[in-house]
């Protein structure tokens, strides 16, 4: 595991206690961080202990910068995303993790980017290992495919450039309106949508149509085919028209023949299949409640004529 000393003095505010070796200073880690930069495929490793420190102390504050976006931009010559990766691999491999230094030679930081957030205590040696044999894009598949990725198998490519701080800015933006729109967080979606846009509104009128029917095929993965022939296209119609009636009758369900009541029981099925009468429609939509008790009526006896001998007495 890393050397490290923690300094009660030097804990966040949010609770995270920072590493630091004896010595270092704000301004020692700000001139290190800069002499650094100049080779990061060397020194990502020590780099991520001292962007640590940066963050987490909030060091960038002292230092003049509004966040720590503008700091690795005019400082580092990197966006926020690059010095996190920086960071997480530092933090996951050597302290939590406990590798040694040599382990990650030669694999270097995007190859450890790519695998940091899936390794752990049983599965890290083996992922080393495929870090050092793949190349970035294959080794990113395999990744996709540990996760469970769909989109695993399909083919990337990496794009580097370098933008100044801006530019990178206004990049950013762009991609937030992006992500907002389309609902998702991957960064060469947003990008490809943006470039798409971008295309649409200013593309010369005569390759236009080219154009749409490429993004039409790229987008819903079908094959468009232009037709001059007018009879080829009658054709080809009737051809497509016939095999969608045919996949339309495959569906149908079976109607099955009704079957005639039989003369048992005939009273019993005729009143199941009669509609409920009122009374008892309320009663089945509302079992729990009791249906009003019927009050009765007793009637009074009739009187009875008297007989002569009765009436005489």
């Amino acid at each position: 595991m890393e050397n490290v000393v923690m300094s009660e003095e030097e804990e966040a505010e949010d609770g995270i206690v920072l590493l630091n070796d004896k010595g270092e200073t704000k301004s020692t880690t700000r001139k290190a961080l800069k002499e650094m930069a100049k080779r990061v495929d060397e020194t990502y490793t020590d780099m991520g202990r001292h962007l640590y420190n940066v963050y987490y102390g909030d060091y960038w504050e002292s230092w003049g910068f509004e966040d720590f976006e503008e700091y690795c931009m005019a400082e580092l010559g990197f966006a926020e995303r690059k010095a996190k990766y920086l960071m997480a691999i530092w933090k996951r491999m050597l302290v939590d993790l406990g590798v040694a230094r040599k382990k990650l030679e030669r694999i270097g930081w995007t190859k450890l980017s790519k695998i940091v957030n899936v390794v752990d205590e049983k599965t890290v040696e083996s992922w080393l290992d495929r870090a050092r044999t793949l190349k970035v894009s294959d080794l990113e598949k395999a990744v996709k495919k540990y996760k469970g990725d769909s989109d695993a198998d399909e083919d990337y490519t990496s794009i580097n450039f370098k933008l100044a701080a801006a530019q990178a800015e206004n990049v950013e933006a762009a991609m937030a309106v992006a992500e907002a729109e389309a609902g998702s967080d991957k960064r060469g979606h947003l990008l490809d949508l943006i470039c798409t846009e971008f295309q649409a509104g200013h593309m010369d009128p005569s390759k236009k149509l080219a154009w749409v029917l490429k993004q039409v095929q790229r987008t819903y993965g079908v094959k468009v085919v232009a037709l001059k022939d007018p009879e080829m296209f009658k054709k080809v119609r009737t051809f497509v028209k016939d095999l969608q009636d045919e996949k339309g009758k495959a569906k149908a369900p079976e109607k099955k023949p009704s079957k005639k009541p039989s003369s048992k029981g005939s009273d019993t099925s005729s009143a199941e299949a009669a509609p409920l009468p009122e009374a008892a429609a309320a009663a089945e939509a509302a079992p729990d409640e009791k249906p009003a008790k019927k009050t009765k009526v007793k009637k009074a006896p009739a009187r009875r004529k008297k007989t002569s001998a009765e009436a005489t007495a």
